[in-house]
Parts: C-alpha cells; sequence; structure tokens
C-alpha cells in the first residue's frame, strides 16, 4: 500500500532570515511521498534566494521555487495549492516551523477518512525584539481554556482562531475544492474564514503535539491594522451565517441543525473573536430566529449544555494554570468523546 503524498506549500514575502530555517524543518520530514511547493510573492528583500539556497543540493523532496509579482496571501495559497497533485495540503507560511514527526502524526490521524482536515499544538519562537513574547504562552492558555468549554473543535473556532495560524492546516486536497480556496477579499482572515467554511464538509481533528512554532516578531501580520480585521471578523460570521441554517455533510457542524438543543445556548453566553458579546450579537436575527425554538436535548446537547453553563458560575472565571500539553491533551480527548456520543 502506497503513502499518501503529501505536498507542502510555503508562500513566502519578505522572510528572507526565516524562510531558510522554515524550509529545513519541512526537509527534516520523515514522510517518505513529500514534495515541497515555494512561491515567493514579490518580496523586496532575498526571500527567493534565501529559499534556493535552503533548497540547494537536496534531492530526496520534490521541490519547486518560483517567484510572482505581489498578490497578497489568499492569491498566492490558491495559485500554490490548485497546482498540487497530492492526497494531502500543509501549509507553512515562510517565518514558521514544523516540529518533526509532524507530517507523520497527522497523516496517521487521516488515514481511512475520505475527507480530513487537522491540526495540531502550537509552540511560540521569538525573532527580534519582541516585547511581548512572554504573554503568548498565556494567551494561548486562555485560548485553550476557553475552547474546553465547547463539545466540538468547530464550536471553539467559531469563538476563537486557537489553530493560530494558517501554518497549523492540514487537509485533504477536496477539502480545498469543496470551500473554494482562500478569499482574496480577506486580506487579514483569510485563515479564519478558511476553516469555517470547512466546517460544512468536515469536523477538523486537533492532535495534542505541539508540533508547529509560531515565530513572533515586531512585523507579524496580526500586530497591523486592527479595525480592519475587525472588520473582516464579521464578514466571516455572515459567511457562515449563510449556510448555518442548512444540512451539512459535517454532522458536528456548530449549527441549529446539528445541535439544536445546545446552539441557543452557546449564541447567548459565548462571545466571539471580535469582542466579549456573544457570538449571537453578531449574527444574522433570522438565523437566530430559526434556532430560538429549538427543543430537542441529544445526550450530546445535555453534556454540552450542563459544561458550558459549569464554566459561566463566577468560581469557574479564574484563569487556567495549567500546563498547555495537559490542556491540550484533556480537549481532543473531550471532543473525541462528544463525537461519539453523536455518532
Amino acid at each position: 500500500m502506497r503513502s499518501a503524498r503529501i505536498a507542502v506549500v510555503i508562500p513566502g514575502y519578505n522572510h528572507a532570515a526565516f524562510i531558510g530555517e522554515a524550509i529545513a524543518s519541512v526537509l527534516a520530514q520523515d514522510w517518505p511521498e513529500l514534495e515541497l511547493h515555494v512561491l515567493d510573492d514579490g518580496s523586496e528583500d532575498d526571500t527567493l534566494g534565501a529559499a534556493e539556497r535552503a533548497l540547494a543540493g537536496q534531492t530526496r523532496v520534490r521541490a519547486r521555487v518560483e517567484r510572482q509579482e505581489n498578490r497578497g496571501s489568499s492569491l498566492t495559497l490558491n495559485r500554490l495549492i490548485e497546482r498540487c497533485d497530492a492526497d494531502y495540503v500543509a501549509i507553512l507560511n515562510s517565518d514558521d516551523l514544523y516540529h518533526p514527526g509532524r507530517l507523520a502524526a497527522l497523516a496517521a490521524a487521516a488515514s481511512g477518512k475520505e475527507l480530513f482536515f487537522g491540526a495540531t499544538g502550537v509552540a511560540f519562537v521569538a525573532s527580534g525584539e519582541t516585547e511581548d513574547f512572554a504573554m503568548f504562552e498565556d494567551w494561548y492558555r486562555s485560548k485553550l481554556d476557553y475552547a474546553r468549554q465547547l463539545p466540538t473543535c468547530g464550536f471553539a473556532l467559531l469563538t476563537s482562531n486557537f489553530a493560530i495560524s494558517s501554518s497549523n492546516f492540514f487537509f485533504s486536497r477536496e477539502v480545498f475544492d469543496l470551500v473554494g480556496g482562500f478569499s482574496p477579499e480577506l486580506s487579514l482572515t483569510q485563515d479564519w474564514h478558511f476553516m469555517m467554511e470547512s466546517l460544512r464538509w468536515v469536523e477538523p481533528t486537533l492532535l495534542p503535539a505541539r508540533l508547529m512554532s509560531y515565530r513572533v516578531h515586531p512585523s507579524n501580520t496580526w500586530r497591523r491594522l486592527q479595525e480592519v480585521r475587525a472588520e473582516q471578523s464579521l464578514r466571516v460570521l455572515h459567511g457562515f451565517a449563510r449556510w448555518a441554517g442548512k444540512a451539512t455533510l459535517n454532522r458536528l457542524a456548530p449549527t441549529a441543525v446539528n445541535w439544536p438543543g445546545f446552539f441557543p445556548y452557546f449564541v447567548r453566553i459565548c462571545g466571539s473573536l471580535l469582542s466579549n458579546a456573544p457570538v449571537g450579537s453578531s449574527l444574522p436575527a433570522e438565523l437566530l430566529a430559526r434556532s430560538a425554538g429549538a427543543a430537542e436535548r441529544h445526550p450530546a446537547d445535555l453534556a454540552a449544555i450542563r459544561r458550558l453553563l459549569a464554566a459561566a458560575r463566577p468560581e469557574a472565571a479564574l484563569p487556567s494554570t495549567e500546563p498547555i500539553e495537559e490542556l491540550l491533551a484533556t480537549i481532543a480527548a473531550q471532543w473525541s468523546e462528544d463525537q461519539a456520543m453523536r455518532r
């Protein structure tokens, strides 16, 4: 039986200082059927040259390096992935890193599944003078602490992009086609949009090991244009609402159709990426009206309601101090149990 074919795509932009290390982390992966595609998106520095030097002389991994005029991250990713003829696609931004064994672990989790979207735990690495680096572990822990209140990865993604970055994406090539690629209209939230749209088709799988490092440096994209990010985040939620009232291939998708007992509680209690206001404040009234009368109480809905209400009590409001590795393991196990209950 042949190994699954995995294509890693690296969109590069002004990361001459980092892309060599990113490429090296791909070459260090222990997967036999691996290819690497690098596309420099019109960098103003030597990103292209750094990529070519990082690949010079290696023959184990089939690799291609190209350059284009600047088109933005979404169109760059779409061009890279559309050319891939692989079973799975993994994204790595040109300033991030894979840990050894990442691709093998995700491929093992995907084995036997027709559609797959996977992510792992995330570590952080600092570069440059990054005064706020020390807060990233606490920030990540807070995202995970919130996520464990919820019954599925999909519900957690509706409130917070705990995957952190598109560098954490590993998905079936078919998922990309079903979603329709990354939206060029969203310059800052295209990764969250892609995940939210994929929920219609497949429930994401979280591997608790921290197998990807997000590089923290003064020029990270998320640091810029916060007002634009807020506006684009609202557009992502409205995009979700366009299909959230319909039946979905993913029977665990976070909708009132799939979770008629839990969804009304969720939209009234849980905050979103935009603010501490409930998710429901950012969703169209007609979607909320359709879910308001839901009365079915599936055992999975009841368990999710009890967990959510317990987490909303004042005594549960203290921030978590658990090690992140333990939090990740708890969440992954909990979501697996909840999925089994729903089947």
